[in-house]
């Protein structure tokens, strides 16, 4: 009788051991969302039953797995990433009812190839509310009513590469807050925007490179109270300034362009600029001065209605 009971208790032991590898299981290094023979929820969000909520995929992704988006649809109402995980498509449309929230102060977030379509109904395409770091890449985020990204959090790291912020409502990308943001942008482009391309406020940090804020409704890139260098970039038929350093802020231009703007280039009385190698040409005013813009000697500033207004530019050296 005492064996027969032993053994049942290995019996029972054994089946617990499978039970919990089952249930440890459904957690995947690699999950999928997509239309074709998925359900709303299923164990495990494989490739031939996905997922038909962006949520469910995401909760059942192991720490630094991905989800991949099979086909274009919409995915769920609400999206919120709180673990270090990556979103990859290859071009798919992804409709939101809300926001894709990003809020884990300690999570690095990928999404890549991803296509955020704003006609859904949510406000804003990425809401970046707390990560260590956020990389977008190749992704395009479009039609939104109010900004296409919004950084929010403090301290967080933002990479955007190859990317596309257009017709939104407001600004393209949004940097706001009481925080110490750094953003680097490369090979991207912020166009048609109901605001500014890029927005850059309240001591924030960006590095632009090789990018092109064109078509927005007020400015190319607009700092205030912040620091932006901008190098190999293009500000273009923007309704007011291509740059624009305001309220205590310092923008540095090197090898870069506006063409078409209001001002190319607007400096506010507490604000500076530092230009080099630069050109601006064909705005109403190439350089609208109000406070203080430093120049090496080696930019081109005509053709503009005037070539520019305000405090005469100081001239400096350098190594």
């Amino acid at each position: 009788m005492h064996q027969h009971r032993t053994g049942a208790s290995l019996f029972a032991a054994a089946r617990l051991t499978v039970l919990s590898a089952g249930a440890t299981s459904a957690a995947s290094l690699v999950t999928y969302v997509g239309r074709a023979g998925g359900t709303t929820t299923n164990e495990f969000c494989s490739f031939d039953s996905p997922c038909q909520s962006l949520q469910e995929a995401i909760n059942k992704t192991k720490e630094g797995g991905e989800v991949r988006v099979l086909h274009s649809g919409a995915y769920g109402k609400n999206v919120t990433i709180a673990k270090s995980i990556t979103l990859s498509s290859d071009g798919q449309t992804v409709f939101v009812t809300n926001p894709i929230t990003i809020n884990d102060p300690d999570a690095t977030v990928t999404l890549r190839g991803i296509v955020l379509n704003g006609r859904n109904g949510a406000s804003h395409g990425i809401n970046i509310v707390n990560a260590a770091a956020v990389h977008i890449e190749r992704s395009v985020v479009h039609g939104f009513p109010n900004a296409g990204i919004v950084l929010n959090g403090t301290n967080a790291r933002l990479f955007v590469t190859d990317s596309v912020a257009r017709d939104n409502g407001q600004s393209g990308l949004f940097m706001f807050g009481n925080g110490s943001f750094r953003a680097t942008i490369d090979n991207s482009r912020f166009e048609n925007n109901g605001w500014d391309g890029i927005t850059v406020r309240n001591t924030s940090l960006a590095t632009i490179s090789r990018t092109v804020t064109s078509g927005n409704a007020i400015h190319g890139i607009y700092v205030w109270l912040a620091q932006v260098t901008a190098s190999r970039t293009i500000a273009a038929n923007n309704a007011a300034s291509g740059y624009f350093s305001d309220n205590a802020s310092n923008v540095v231009l090197e090898s870069s362009e506006a063409h078409g703007n209001t001002n190319g280039l607007a400096v506010s009385a507490t604000s500076e600029a530092r230009i080099s190698g630069s050109t601006f040409a064909h705005n109403v005013t190439g350089i609208a001065n109000g406070g203080l813009v430093e120049t090496r000697g080696n930019n081109t500033v005509r053709r503009n209605g005037s070539n520019t207004t305000g405090n005469a530019l100081a001239g400096i050296g350098g190594l």
